[in-house]
């Protein structure tokens, strides 16, 4: 039945999993159904689908986000694409870092620690980039 599941998953390895089924019995809510699932991303390619089980990308940069963007101060448009950007430039550069220990795998969800310090080197390179334009503009009027 789960031939196609990963190795991985719940039904490769414990006999008494199954899915809980609700029987459909009406014809028209039958067919609605049908052309929901069968024109539904997910139908249509399973294969992109079939190992998404972790969430922790995301949560990783919404807390980074949380840093830069407080939820009880309302930000005009410039300030919160700004504040927007700081968070990527930031999660970017920390994303992935080396790991001090791996998740114990009885329990998939704990969170793994990583090893050293937050790096901040694209304030840096902001900063340069910023001064760099500033010159330019400059030079290009003394010009």
């Amino acid at each position: 039945m789960h031939s196609s599941c990963d190795p991985s998953s719940q039904c490769r390895s414990d006999e008494k999993c199954e899915p809980k089924r609700i029987a459909v019995t009406d014809p028209v809510a039958e067919k609605l159904l049908l052309g929901i699932l069968l024109n539904s991303t997910i139908f249509k390619y399973p294969q992109d689908y079939v190992l998404g089980k972790d969430t922790f990308y995301v949560e990783s940069f919404n807390n980074v986000i949380n840093i830069y963007q407080d939820r009880r101060i309302a930000f005009g448009d410039k300030q919160y694409n700004a504040r927007s950007n700081l968070a990527v430039c930031q999660w970017n550069e920390n994303v992935d870092r080396d790991y001090t220990s791996i998740s114990n795998p009885r329990n998939p969800r704990t969170p793994r620690s990583v090893r050293g310090k937050k790096t901040f080197k694209f304030r840096g390179n902001i900063w340069k980039t910023f001064v760099n334009v500033v010159y330019s503009r400059k030079r290009t009027r003394r010009n």
